[in-house]
């Protein structure tokens, strides 16, 4: 009895749940050979990695980079002044044709936020944000004691 249970699982699981479609029978298509090799950057990573253990250099720049010039939004002043940070640094470490390059990129400025009550008496409220803009939305609004309050 064993026997035959085990032998109808196995045609039930084997069988293909849609007969009308015919089992592929060819090869799978093998993908190409690389055309990148580890072994053309070895030297290469080897000689950044010793570098990396016998200075700190890199870690006092993102240091640098992070606690004295700050956030680097697209667009913004800080970015700007990582830019030109970035290109004194190379220069003064002697590499050749150092430049900034001029680029497009989306600037976003936000504008002044508030609140109209919809009542009787209209007052603006002073009103903070996150994230995109809410321009031209309108809703209902809840007051709260505090930021803690929030959720």
């Amino acid at each position: 009895m064993r026997v035959f249970l085990t032998l109808a699982l196995s045609f039930l699981i084997l069988t293909p749940q849609n007969p009308t479609q015919p089992i592929p029978t060819s090869p799978p298509t093998l993908l190409p050979p690389p055309t990148v090799h580890i072994d053309d950057y070895r030297e290469s990573t080897s000689r950044i990695i010793s570098a990396a253990l016998k200075s700190d250099k890199a870690y006092q720049r993102l240091a640098y980079l992070t606690d004295r010039i700050g956030n680097r939004l697209s667009g913004s002043k800080g970015l700007e002044r990582a830019i030109d940070w970035a290109v004194a640094e190379m220069k003064r470490d002697g590499l050749n044709n150092v430049r900034a390059e001029k680029v497009m990129v989306p600037h976003w400025v936000r504008g002044a936020e508030s609140l109209e009550e919809d009542s009787s008496t209209t007052r603006l409220v002073p009103l903070g944000k996150r994230g995109g803009s809410l321009k031209g939305r309108a809703g209902p609004a809840r007051l709260v004691a505090g930021a803690g309050r929030c959720e």
